[in-house]
């Protein structure tokens, strides 16, 4: 049930080397926030802070992506879903994602 929420609504799945996010929540859903503690090949574990935002009130469709690299924010190509790429570097990364 837990890995259906997951994937269903919050639209959180991994792919390979990325995580794919494709939300679908209800419309009142101002925001939510993940943190996915990815556990790299070396065992090297990298935390990813994940705030999605919904000032628009949507249901869907991803407008902006901003990722945290090194302390500098930088934009992150959004089409339908956010792909995040999985770093293995034992640091925390922020992502923001946008609906709109």
């Amino acid at each position: 049930m837990y890995r259906a929420g997951l994937e269903a609504i919050l639209g959180f799945q991994l792919q390979g080397d990325h995580l794919r996010l494709s939300p679908c929540i209800p419309k009142s859903w101002a925001r939510y926030d993940i943190v996915y503690l990815h556990r790299g090949k070396q065992d090297i574990v990298t935390r990813h802070e994940i705030t999605v935002e919904n000032p628009a009130g949507v249901h869907r469709g991803v407008i902006r992506i901003r990722m945290e690299f090194d302390g500098v924010e930088q934009a992150i190509s959004a089409r339908d879903a956010a792909r995040i790429p999985l770093l293995e570097d034992a640091r925390t990364h922020r992502v923001r994602i946008v609906l709109g």
